[in-house]
């Protein structure tokens, strides 16, 4: 079926990690709010960045109709576990279990994914610390310092979310919003030693629209027990100093399942990389960015080329 419809985001930059998972979740967001659409995603360079851009086999419309579509299922997403808890890496393993076989009870009476793709992609209840909490998902920034708790920062993130911050992070991108973020930008890291100016003089500001859309990314990035640790999708190491995330651009229009797919690469978890075979399979660049830690949280380092 040829393409009807192409949409160039010009606010999510792919070298930037906030952006590139902001591009990700419009993209999975768009599939399960309009299945039949048959939306698909590339990325196209425009002087020195890396921009996404959207498909389809039907006319999405106007901006205005995709925005209020993606404010639309971001609001009413009922299957977000940051409705049950407020962090990842305090929940009792058998509570998560029996949480998580709910969720495929659930799968296999409505065929939707979603709720499943979450328990994948946040925590496991196989690999668990002394006291029997989970191990979680290699995203998490926060677990409760300063009153910031990861999955109620995505429920704050909700509840303040409107029409015209989804329309700032696809098309705008300036910094301009205050205190809720996720720290998946590097513009967040917030170490003294870095700045100015001192931290609490001079609060971070970020884009509301993109850190709620990158929540939904989060999904296509499943974690999995490797012996007696959790790893998750895209990331290599285990420790403070050593943890890197790694993630393509591509160039052709790719639908979720195959992003899935790409995202999951071991080539791309090399120390050097085979280009020439990535290139034959669509992947024009390759980024990755150290996750540090600033002060009490963790955060992303700016990305580098690989």
């Amino acid at each position: 079926m040829p393409i009807k419809t192409e949409l160039v985001l010009t606010g999510p930059e792919g070298a930037n990690p906030l952006g590139f998972l902001c591009a990700l979740g419009v993209l999975r967001t768009l599939d399960n709010a309009w299945p039949a659409a048959g939306v698909r995603m590339a990325w196209r360079q425009n002087g020195a960045h890396w921009q996404p851009v959207l498909s389809a086999f039907t006319d999405l419309g106007d901006n205005d109709v995709i925005v209020n579509a993606l404010y639309t299922h971001l609001k009413i997403n009922s299957a977000h576990p940051s409705k049950q808890w407020d962090d990842t890496c305090n929940i009792p393993s058998d509570i998560y279990r029996a949480y998580a076989l709910d969720c495929v009870k659930r799968l296999d009476q409505t065929g939707n994914r979603d709720e499943s793709d979450w328990v994948a992609a946040i925590a496991c209840e196989l690999v668990h610390d002394d006291k029997g909490y989970v191990d979680d998902t290699a995203f998490r920034t926060m677990s409760g310092q300063g009153h910031q708790h990861f999955l109620k920062q995505m429920r704050l993130l909700t509840d303040v979310l409107e029409p015209k911050h989804v329309h700032e992070a696809l098309f705008e991108w300036h910094y301009q919003d205050e205190k809720l973020n996720l720290r998946f930008d590097p513009a967040e890291d917030r170490r003294h030693a870095l700045r100015w100016k001192s931290p609490d003089k001079d609060p971070v500001k970020t884009v509301w629209g993109a850190n709620c859309l990158a929540v939904q990314a989060l999904p296509l990035y499943p974690v999995f027990p490797v012996s007696r640790y959790l790893e998750t999708t895209g990331f290599t190491g285990q420790h403070r100093d050593d943890t890197f995330w790694t993630w393509p651009i591509w160039s052709g229009f790719l639908s979720v399942d195959a992003v899935r797919s790409t995202l999951a690469m071991d080539e791309l978890q090399k120390e050097k990389l085979e280009k020439r075979r990535l290139f034959v399979l669509g992947i024009q660049e390759v980024y990755r960015s150290q996750r540090i830690m600033a002060g009490k949280y963790r955060a992303f380092s700016a990305a580098y080329p690989v």
